[in-house]
Order: C-alpha cells, then structure tokens, then sequence
C-alpha cells in the first residue's frame, strides 16, 4: 500500500520492529496474525477484509475485486489466469470438496469426469494424402481382383517395409514389392499369400496392424478396344500428306478450324496404356519420356499406339494435338490373354506421371472402385490435372466403371453415326461424347491408315480424341 497516511501511536511486543502505519491487534500472541490498522479493519470493502484476514471472500459473479487486482498483476500471472480461469468462483472452487455419491447399496461413486476424445486407432500413422485409415473388404461377388493378393499402405515418414514385412509374417504374408507413392506421401506395398484363404479374411487380419494405413485388394483393370492383335503398327507412307482421308475425325471434330488456334504445343500428356511403339513414324520426336511400371520389357501393343496417334501424329495420321509432348506409361501387360494392369501398377504409373509435370492424364480402361486410386486421382485433380477416362463397353446395363465415374474425372463414351450414344444409359457417367463411327467404317479398314488406328474401340477412340482436344486447347 503506498501514499498513505495514519494518526496515533503504535507499539509492538518485546523484540518487534513496528511500522509507523502497522500496529499489532494482540502484541502480546503469536498466534494471531498482524492487521491493518483500525482504519483497515473498519473497512466494508472486500478487498479490505482480504488484505486484514487473508481469506478469500466467497464465490460471487457480482464480485470484482479478484477481477480488477488480477488485471493489475504483470504479465506472468496472466499465464496462470489464462489456466484456472478469471474470478473469485473459480479460485474459490479449488477449496471445495468434490461431490461424492454414496448409492444407497453402498461404496462410492464418482461424478463422471471429461475425458478428451483419444484419436482413432492408427491415426498416428496415416500418411499426409489419406485423411482416413481404409480399410476396403470387396464384396464375395466382386470377380476383378487377384486371388491371392493384397495391397497395403504405409506412411513412407514413419513405417519402414522391414517394419511391415516383420508385421505380417505371422500372418503368413509375403512382400512382393513396393513403392513410394511421392503424391501420397505413402508406401504401397504389395503383399501375396499361399495358403488358401480369400482376400477378405487376409484384408480383416490386416486390419488388426495399427499403423498399416490401407488395406485393399489387388484390383485388375482392362483396356477397351476391339480385338487383340499385339502387332507393331504399320509404317506407312511418310510421303502421303498430313492427314489420312479415312480420319472422319478431322471433319467431325472441324479439326483445321481448332488447329488454326492452337495445336497442343508442348503440352504435356500421360498415356496410361499398353506399350507404345515410339519407332513409329506418326510419333517421331512425339514421346518425351517413357515410364514402364510393368517391369519387363514387351513388344508395342496396338492399343497404347493407338492413343498416342490419335493424339499426337503428325505424318499420314493428323492427331487432334500434334504439338503435343507425351508420357509414354507402359502400365498395361500383354502377357495376359487381354492386356491388363493392377491398382500397384497404375498408382505407380499416375504418380510417375503427376512428378513428371503431366497436365492431362489419359486412361483408357475400366474396372471397379479402387480406394487408393481414387484418393491418388483427387491429388492429382486438386494439383490442376486433367484426367479423362473411357466410359467402358459394359454396355448399357453395366454398373459404373472406373476411373471413368470418378467425380475428379472425365469421363468419355462413344457415339453412333448419328451422334447419339451408343449406351444411353451410361450418361449417369459421361460428361463428353467422342466420335466412333460403326464397325464398318473405313477408320477401321487396314492399309488406309494404320494398323494401330484401325484396332481401337468405340469408347477408347473417342476418349483420346476428347483427351487430345483438352491438350489442344491447354
């Protein structure tokens, strides 16, 4: 207390130093505490009888005292105000005893207390792309995945593969391979059992591995075209002009007016597909790098070949972005009586493809819902990559197919001669329609154009063809 003033004489007990303004109630006891002087202890105010008694006055909202002496203090008491809260009702409730229950059948019972929400089993080890841990059991019916394999997902910061590999040993599980999926910030792992037992017992017994992140099947995915010929494409006549008058596409799609404007130059485009024979006249100096998540070697495949041309040639064949750059993605294996791919190569292919600097992704194929591809394709779109994908040649009845009902991608059918589509009711899928003239056009009569053109199917035709116009017009 400072600027005060007091009247009077003070005295104190044997041995006492006695201030001017402070006297004794009782010099003659130690057991009661020093006051204030009469002038204090007259006073009504509570700060007065916390300053003479040294007890805190009873809880109140009404009272500011605490409140106004506490936002005078300096800064480090605001720490311990921000931790047990401002007021008189707050320290005051640190005296008070907890309510106790005692049930009339005897014992005791304690209030209930706040418990904090603890995170969800294995949140720790999710890796940045996945904001969930899934953990993906197929139905029995589901037919379009490899028997005896699974496919998991481990943070690539925190979970080594040695560390897996030690995990699912017991369960009689085998690392077959892995890979580091950049996009993801995960480690996709391939896993392959012996004994029997179906891949939803296998994917349940994983889930019992906390930092395991995504636990799903090997999911098998086929190219759409009509006929299996696995022959190089035809060389062709470099001598012929640009553009091949069997290419109803040029006119249907009014392709000089589009060149006119913009040819797609040095666009870059990701061709997810079968092996593409590069030699090829029509894509000389067309292919800017090639990836193989295949792993072997393997001849060119019309399919493959075929998208890239219809995207990128320039020679006899016009493609509808000849400026293009392109990302030849070998994911799809001819080994297979049809070429087919898997949810480890294509999420090896579609990383591969966004690290490389791919504007547009092209995927011409179809197969069931894929968890991890489809949180792969939604980084890949939220980076501003386009992805287009065949609608499929199910037919009309078919359930959706993806990648192609992905909401992050585009999604393209064919259409008949004239302009309709051929599977009405996959237009719950579709967003474009690209031209496929009927089977018995002469875009399919070989020795006109290439081999390679002439092999592709409706729905893949015109979803290269939507595909390279994206490129176009990037």
């Amino acid at each position: 207390i400072t600027n005060s003033s007091a009247g009077g004489a003070a005295s104190g007990g044997a041995g006492s130093t006695v201030d001017p303004f402070i006297a004794l109630n009782d010099p003659t006891s130690a057991s009661n505490p020093p006051a204030f002087p009469s002038v204090v202890a007259s006073c009504t105010d509570q700060l007065c009888g916390f300053l003479n008694t040294g007890i805190l006055p009873p809880g109140s909202s009404s009272t500011p005292f605490l409140t106004d002496l506490l936002a005078s203090l300096p800064g480090p008491v605001q720490v311990i105000n921000n931790l047990v809260g401002i007021g008189p009702t707050q320290l005051s409730a640190l005296n008070t005893a907890p309510v106790v229950n005692i049930p009339q059948t005897g014992g005791v019972t304690l209030p209930p207390q706040q418990q904090r929400p603890s995170p969800s089993p294995g949140a720790q080890n999710l890796p940045p792309g996945f904001d969930r841990r899934i953990i993906d059991i197929p139905p029995l019916t589901e037919t379009n995945l490899i028997k005896d394999e699974a496919v998991v997902h481990i943070a690539t910061a925190t979970v080594t593969v040695e560390r897996l590999r030690a995990a699912v040993a017991p369960l009689g599980l085998e690392v077959v391979a892995s890979e580091n999926i950049a996009i993801t910030g995960s480690t996709a792992v391939r896993l392959r059992f012996t004994d029997g037992r179906t891949v939803q017992d296998v994917i349940r017994a994983l889930a019992g591995i906390q930092f395991v992140a995504v636990a799903q099947p090997q999911y098998v995915y086929r190219l759409h075209q009509q006929g299996g010929d696995t022959t190089p494409a035809s060389r062709g006549d470099d001598s012929s002009p640009k553009g091949d008058p069997a290419q109803y596409i040029l006119e249907k799609l009014k392709i000089s007016d589009v060149h006119r404007m913009v040819r797609g130059t040095n666009v870059t485009i990701a061709v997810i597909d079968s092996q593409i024979d590069a030699a090829h006249p029509d894509l000389e100096g067309v292919i800017a790098q090639r990836f193989s998540a295949v792993g072997a070697p393997e001849k060119p495949h019309s399919h493959g070949t075929g998208m890239a041309g219809a995207i990128a040639s320039h020679q006899r064949l016009l493609g509808t972005a000849p400026g293009a750059r392109l990302l030849a993605v070998h994911a799809f294996s001819t080994s297979a009586a049809s070429p087919e791919s898997t949810t480890f190569n294509i999420l090896k292919s579609v990383d591969w493809s966004v690290r490389e600097g791919a504007r547009i992704i092209n995927m011409s194929f179809a197969g069931p819902k894929d968890p991890s591809l489809e949180r792969v394709l939604k980084l890949a779109y939220d980076k501003g990559i386009v992805l287009i994908a065949a609608a499929g040649n199910a037919g009309a009845k078919s359930p959706p197919l993806y990648p192609g009902a992905d909401p992050n991608v585009i999604a393209v059918t064919a259409t008949d001669a004239e302009d309709k589509l051929l599977h009405r009711r996959q237009s719950r899928q579709i967003h474009l329609g690209g031209g496929a003239r009927r089977r018995n056009s002469r875009a399919g009569a070989r020795g006109r154009i290439s081999d390679y053109h002439g092999n592709v199917g409706g729905r893949s035709r015109g979803e290269r063809h939507c595909g390279a116009l994206a490129g176009a017009q990037s």
